[in-house]
């Protein structure tokens, strides 16, 4: 969509023919009333758009607010978004990417004054519709380089900043920070002078161990997932210190190893896990430690009871907190499936009953699912050779279906396979 484009696009007879057709095909409404005087292709995106937003963020798709397909793509998920405002709330606070501005939305309301900055100039003019649209009064907007932007104002004039920088060069996604833009690692500087407290999101696939060498006073590294899907990692930076813990985290008290750096000793590691559906979150976390800790309650064999843990407990490392007050016992040291023989209902993750334990020999296993009539099954693997299109070719297996195939090792490191239920509750 063009900025001439949206400008049509705004016009009462475009808007009252897209609240008609909001439900419609997209595509066929291109072929259809291609030769209307309206902007039928901007028109049409707004129809592809508002079906991706009905999940991604629910509640604002309601509201009559527009959309751009990369800035849709790129936004945080409304739960997300949600999360991130309880974290943050002070006098002002500068968006430095401010994008389609879902964040801003939501974060705006724990703030008297938010900065929304933005290069992209039609993306500035959605948004400043979009706001006006929801009566949001104490949000600016400035159409330009946000460092540049943030340089121009007095040292810690903001309580918080707050970026989501840009991951696509392109088609290619980028991971770490200093490939992004704007490019925080390089800026670190300038954004502690402007501001005590700042919050990046960031790809899920960044790693603790590379951020915490490149950013100074990195607090708190907190893992968000979405009903299981890890959707982004978010780093707390502040040269002021760090609140206590929320009264609500799992919280274990382990030492902290001798050998550790210093700014090591006050960096939490989070999951925070999200059920979109009824709203909870339940979070979990630990102080870092640059060694990991020993798993010493492995399973002679797996019990009754097949425990996947939620992914952002896997990719925060937290899996250990799992332990503290249920009876579960890892299938082997390294990897993050747990077992139990009693059902755990409250388990944050996925839970399966297992059928059969067996050694993963290929035929003997074809011989066993083909004796069942499984013809399809759903697999997963840990601590195994083969990549899972490996294994469905192998055993001529489909995807989807009741059953759960897990592939990975036991406590002698012996290849098995676990055949599971899942566990409805």
């Amino acid at each position: 969509m063009s900025e001439e484009e949206f400008e049509e696009l705004i016009r009462p007879d475009s808007l009252d023919f897209l609240a008609d057709h909001l439900t419609d095909d997209p595509e066929k409404i291109s072929l259809k009333y291609y030769k209307e005087s309206l902007p039928i292709r901007a028109i049409s995106e707004q129809i592809y758009c508002y079906k991706k937003a009905v999940n991604k963020i629910p509640l604002l798709s309601k509201r009559g607010i527009l959309f751009e397909r990369v800035a849709l793509e790129q936004s945080s998920c409304e739960s997300a978004a949600k999360y991130k405002s309880s974290l943050l709330q002070g006098e002002s606070i500068i968006d430095l990417t401010g994008g389609l501005g879902i964040d801003d939305i939501f974060i705006s309301q724990n703030f008297k004054q938010l900065l929304y900055c933005e290069q992209d100039a039609l993306r500035v003019k959605l948004f400043e519709y979009n706001i006006k649209h929801l009566g949001i009064s104490n949000i600016k907007v400035i159409c330009g380089d946000s460092v540049c932007i943030l340089s121009s104002f007095s040292d810690k004039y903001f309580s918080w900043i707050y970026a989501d920088p840009s991951r696509r060069d392109g088609s290619k996604r980028l991971v770490g920070l200093q490939n992004c833009s704007p490019d925080i690692i390089s800026n670190i500087d300038i954004l502690l002078k402007k501001a005590e407290n700042i919050l990046i999101k960031a790809s899920p696939a960044l790693e603790l161990e590379e951020v915490r060498k490149q950013i100074k006073f990195l607090k708190e590294f907190i893992v968000v997932s979405v009903d299981n899907e890890c959707k982004e990692i978010l780093l707390l930076i502040s040269n002021k210190g760090i609140d206590e813990l929320a009264a609500n985290d799992v919280m274990i008290n382990d030492q902290i190893d001798d050998d550790s750096h210093d700014k090591d000793a006050k960096l939490i590691v989070r999951a925070v896990l999200i059920n979109s559906n009824s709203g909870e979150t339940k979070q979990y976390s630990l102080p870092y430690s640059p060694k990991r800790v020993q798993r010493n309650a492995v399973a002679k064999v797996p019990q009754k009871y097949f425990y996947e843990p939620d992914a952002a407990i896997i990719k925060s490392r937290l899996t250990e907190t799992l332990l503290r007050e249920r009876p579960l016992l890892f299938i082997n040291a390294n990897v993050d499936y747990l077992t139990s023989d009693e059902l755990i209902t409250d388990f944050p993750g996925r839970i399966f009953q297992i059928v059969k334990v067996m050694p993963y020999k290929k035929q003997t296993l074809k011989e066993y699912l083909n004796s069942l009539s499984i013809d399809k099954a759903n697999i997963a693997r840990r601590d195994f050779p083969d990549a899972p299109e490996i294994i469905r070719k192998n055993l001529k297996l489909k995807d989807g279906g009741q059953y759960y195939l897990f592939f990975t090792k036991d406590i002698n490191n012996k290849l098995i396979v676990i055949i599971s239920l899942k566990v409805k509750l």
